[in-house]
């Protein structure tokens, strides 16, 4: 059966791999893609690839989930995007849906039989999963309860405050409880960062919670895949490590290819205990003061590491689509890399510009000026640098992201998601930004 595939919430670089995943099992593939600026335009880098038949304006109800997490009902926003999606689905003869980012899932999750009464199927999570595994707050109590290490966390209230810094310290970590990648995590250096920050972020997210800070700029980000039985039947564990990571949230930063992490065990009991099945994208920042691994979250999203797990040939959205279709699994082919280093060269460059500028800033005005800025505070010596992107460059085993492995195909899809990155590298993550 060929597919007639609906990506509802192409906002991410992850989308374009699920297309390419589903590319050659597809009639005809759609995107739905907000109206307006030209923001709206480049943050759906997808919906100019050649892959895609037609794009659909539709107004995403994304900022609406912080708020309709916890209630029966839908708002009426995403009851409208709903509506819109419907219509689309009876109009193209969609039978496939592919949520990308959690807003998308959870709203998926949550309405679930509306889709299957028209024979539409959507591989997501069970709905009490994906609201488990999307609050920071829960998942992380129920990680602690199963022996998995993780920062000490705190939901964060007006009167909780005292009791929060009396207990974590300073800095700390402040982010939503229920997240969207990096937007909103902040890291507290004092009681002023920490009221002042709370209250910015407390008016786009609706609930924060506090969690100790963990010193370290190396994450494990794994990818776990468990059968329609709850068994596991391939894991993929990466290691990031950049200097750049004290400053920046490299989303496509350089993730090596390691061994399996002990710390994944205590996390596939618990998947298993839950009952989950699919693939989920769990991360770990490993403590510099002990060499912990600390729990940070799963994700029931299509994560970054998409890209890296199919060209070790896991195709993460056809995996799902067989287990959440009851279907049974094809052979797998996986192609296990020991040492495979994924990177991402364009947005590894326009990093290292934006790096050089803060450079050459922070020099001129303590030369010209006698001026210094804790802005630049983080920032890391010209030398560590440039000894980092030259020890990944220069070896062996390096795979690239499909912006660059597609760019002569599909060139709009690779300039917009460039631009996109650059505009999110300066509007959101420096310097506000932090990886925990």
């Amino acid at each position: 059966m060929k597919f007639k595939l609906l990506i509802p919430d192409p906002y991410s670089p992850h989308a374009y791999p699920v297309i390419h995943g589903l590319r050659d099992l597809c009639d005809k593939i759609y995107v739905c893609a907000s109206p307006g600026t030209i923001f709206s335009k480049i943050s759906c880098p997808s919906s100019y690839s050649h892959y895609v038949t037609e794009v659909f304006s539709v107004e995403s109800p994304a900022g609406d989930w912080v708020y309709s997490f916890y209630r029966q009902g839908n708002t009426e926003k995403e009851e409208k995007f709903l509506a819109q999606v419907l219509d689309i689905c009876k109009r193209k003869s969609i039978n496939l849906i592919v949520p990308i980012n959690e807003p998308a899932v959870y709203l998926f999750s949550k309405n679930i039989q509306r889709f299957k009464a028209l024979s539409i199927e959507v591989p997501v999570p069970e709905y009490s999963s994906s609201m488990l595994m999307m609050d920071k707050l829960a998942v992380t109590a129920l990680a602690e309860k199963n022996g998995i290490a993780c920062p000490r966390t705190f939901l964060l209230e007006a009167g909780s405050l005292e009791k929060v810094i009396a207990t974590l310290g300073f800095p700390m970590i402040i982010k939503p409880r229920l997240g969207l990648g990096s937007s909103g995590v902040r890291k507290c250096a004092d009681e002023k960062e920490l009221y002042s920050k709370q209250k910015s972020c407390k008016s786009k997210f609706n609930e924060l919670v506090a969690q100790e800070y963990i010193p370290s700029r190396k994450m494990i980000i794994a990818s776990l895949y468990l059968d329609k039985k709850s068994d596991p039947v391939a894991s993929f564990c990466y290691k990031a490590e950049r200097p750049d990571r004290r400053i920046f949230f490299l989303r496509m930063g350089a993730n090596e290819l390691t061994g399996q992490d002990e710390s994944l065990r205590g996390v596939i009991r618990l998947l298993k205990a839950l009952g989950f099945k699919g693939c989920t994208g769990v991360q770990f920042r490993v403590d510099s003061r002990d060499n912990t691994p600390k729990f940070l979250e799963m994700n029931v999203k299509m994560s970054g590491s998409t890209w890296m797990d199919m060209r070790l040939g896991m195709n993460r959205p056809l995996f799902n689509y067989y287990v959440y279709s009851g279907k049974d699994l094809p052979p797998l082919k996986i192609k296990y890399r020991k040492g495979a280093i994924f990177l991402s060269p364009v947005e590894d460059a326009m990093t290292f510009l934006v790096y050089l500028s803060l450079w050459f800033i922070k020099y001129a005005l303590k030369l010209c000026f006698f001026f210094r800025s804790n802005l630049f505070d983080g920032l890391p010596p010209m030398k560590e640098m440039i000894r980092d992107y030259k020890s990944k460059y220069m070896r062996k085993g390096i795979e690239v992201n499909s912006y660059h492995t597609n760019f002569l195909k599909d060139p709009l899809v690779s300039l917009s998601g460039w631009l996109f990155y650059f505009y999110k590298l300066i509007k959101e993550d420096f310097p506000d930004s932090f990886v925990q």
